[in-house]
């Protein structure tokens, strides 16, 4: 095991808000993607809307998580994948690759350390069912501690941006490699986000959602640590289901989450499946894809409201340009979308299409 004080020192550093890269300019767009097919990819688009590279990946993608210091992008394995995949970010370069345990799996989400030096993966226990933090060497991808998740089925993660500790959405779905991505809890789910203090292994908060079929699984959060969570829900009976809620933390209206207001025309035109959420961490305003609904939806946060529905035909992933100021939204058609974050506009001028790519439901924009 490595020195428990220098894991700690690590994880207690501060953190930035936001799904973007707060104060700098970027429009360059890293994202897992698929070639025809069957061909699972890495894609780098540079900031004149070019394809740097397509790199090939062990397994299908779904996050793609940038070190801090723009040198290594780190790929992870689409529920219920075992592998990891580290890229030189620039060139594409394979660096390691690496597969879990025997008795675990992926869940697509990764998180770095704010000092670079760790790389938190969220894992399934195949043997009891529950959630597991794996705490990786970032560079050589060895699991160094393990932490629990308290829930099932732990996704996507963030550092929150006042009290250091992980936020982690468990989307309360068991599942196993042998039967693919099938749901085999889906009358006992437990679904749930917490914050988790790594430092003492200990669980904080816990908030839950109002129905136990609506599935935790993505989340971004603002400056105040305001998180904004995006819901998949598990339900036979779709019509008026939540698939944005939020927190802020302060247990003001007990543990259950807030729903967004939204009407109900709107609401099932997202078809109860979320995929990405990134938000402006100062104004508040939050993009959300719904890939089966073919809607981009967008939320004032702090209004707790909805705003603006666009279609767009396998809405994937989204992140948040700072400088630019506006939203970079792909698609499972191989399109790159460009919203103005303050008119909720597009600027159909830069819309940008790559034949044969299929982008997955995530893609981050990194520092040029």
């Amino acid at each position: 095991m490595t020195d428990r004080r220098a894991f700690l020192t690590g994880i207690a550093a501060a953190a930035l808000p936001g799904c973007g890269w707060t104060g700098r300019s970027s429009s360059s767009v890293t994202s897992a993607a698929t070639i025809g097919e069957s061909r699972h990819v890495v894609v780098r688009i540079d900031r004149t809307d070019q394809l740097r590279y397509a790199v090939d990946l062990p397994e299908r993608g779904h996050d793609a998580v940038i070190s801090a210091d723009r040198k290594v992008m780190t790929v992870v394995a689409r529920r219920p994948g075992r592998t990891i995949a580290q890229f030189r970010w620039r060139d594409g370069k394979l660096l390691n690759v690496v597969e879990s345990a025997a008795n675990r799996h992926f869940y697509g989400h990764a998180v770095y350390s704010p000092d670079g030096r760790w790389l938190v993966t969220s894992e399934n226990d195949l043997n009891s069912g529950t959630g597991v933090l794996a705490i990786r060497d970032a560079k050589s991808l060895r699991v160094e501690h393990e932490v629990p998740s308290f829930g099932i089925g732990p996704h996507e993660m963030a550092w929150h941006p006042t009290s250091g500790n992980l936020v982690v959405a468990n989307g309360g779905i068991a599942t196993h490699p042998d039967y693919g991505r099938e749901p085999l809890n889906i009358e006992s789910m437990a679904p749930s986000i917490v914050q988790i203090d790594l430092l003492r292994q200990k669980l904080v908060e816990r908030r839950l959602p109002r129905l136990s079929k609506s599935s935790v699984r993505h989340i971004d959060q603002l400056a105040d640590g305001t998180t904004i969570i995006g819901l998949q829900q598990q339900s036979n009976t779709l019509d008026d289901v939540p698939v944005v809620v939020q927190t802020d933390w302060q247990g003001g209206s007990g543990p259950t989450l807030e729903e967004l207001e939204v009407s109900p025309p709107d609401l099932r035109a997202m078809s109860a499946y979320t995929a990405s959420v990134c938000c402006d961490p100062t104004t508040g305003t939050t993009a959300v894809t719904a890939p089966r609904g073919h809607r981009v939806s967008f939320w004032d946060s702090k209004k707790s409201a909805h705003l603006k529905s666009v279609k767009i035909s396998d809405a994937a992933g989204v992140d948040f340009d700072p400088i630019a100021r506006e939203f970079i939204i792909s698609s499972g058609r191989g399109i790159i979308y460009r919203f103005d974050a303050r008119t909720l506009q597009e600027s159909k001028d830069q819309r940008k299409r790559f034949r044969d790519i299929r982008f997955d439901n995530h893609l981050t924009i990194t520092p040029v």
